[in-house]
């Protein structure tokens, strides 16, 4: 169905036209997006601390790989050089290649992705800590994305409705 410059190819979309249509229009509309956008400030707290909850400890998680990395590579120069005096090619191999990971990993904490890009490691733990958080704070998803599809169609609807007057 063509509803002005918006093609609806869902039954759910055609009925809120439909319904948005019928008597009580752009008054009904009003104040149905007046109690999404009171229901959805209360929900956007909880989204917006969870998902910083989620962005810090996935921070502290790629911070705790980077010092385990370093302390790594601290460690094996020390053992080679002072400690056991260690006189092979192999230690050396090793600790230039933990050297380089030290370096792209630096890169990446510095600049947040880029060409040494671990983004969707850190996507992929920050979804998964957020839903673990969302989880145990009851924070309902699915009700806080259809709140929003709602409050952007009624919003449409209204300025649908103000640019037919």
């Amino acid at each position: 169905m063509r509803h002005h410059d918006v093609v609806y190819l869902r039954p759910d979309e055609i009925a809120e036209v439909v319904m948005q249509v019928l008597p009580g229009g752009k008054e009904d509309a009003s104040v149905k997006l007046a109690k999404i956008e009171e229901e959805l400030t209360d929900l956007d707290k909880i989204h917006a601390q969870v998902d910083k909850q989620a962005h810090n400890v996935t921070t502290r998680l790629l911070t705790v790989g980077y010092v385990i990395l370093f302390v790594q590579l601290i460690a094996f120069i020390y053992l080679t050089w002072w400690e056991l005096s260690w006189d092979v090619m192999e230690p050396i191999a090793y600790i230039i290649s933990l050297f380089y990971s030290l370096v792209g990993y630096t890169y990446f904490m510095a600049t947040k992705g880029g060409v040494f890009d671990l983004q969707p490691f850190k996507e992929f733990w920050q979804t998964h800590f957020k839903e673990k958080k969302a989880i145990a704070v009851k924070f309902d998803a699915e009700r806080y994305e259809y709140l929003l599809k709602m409050k952007d169609r009624y919003k449409r609807h209204l300025a649908h409705a103000a640019l037919r007057r």
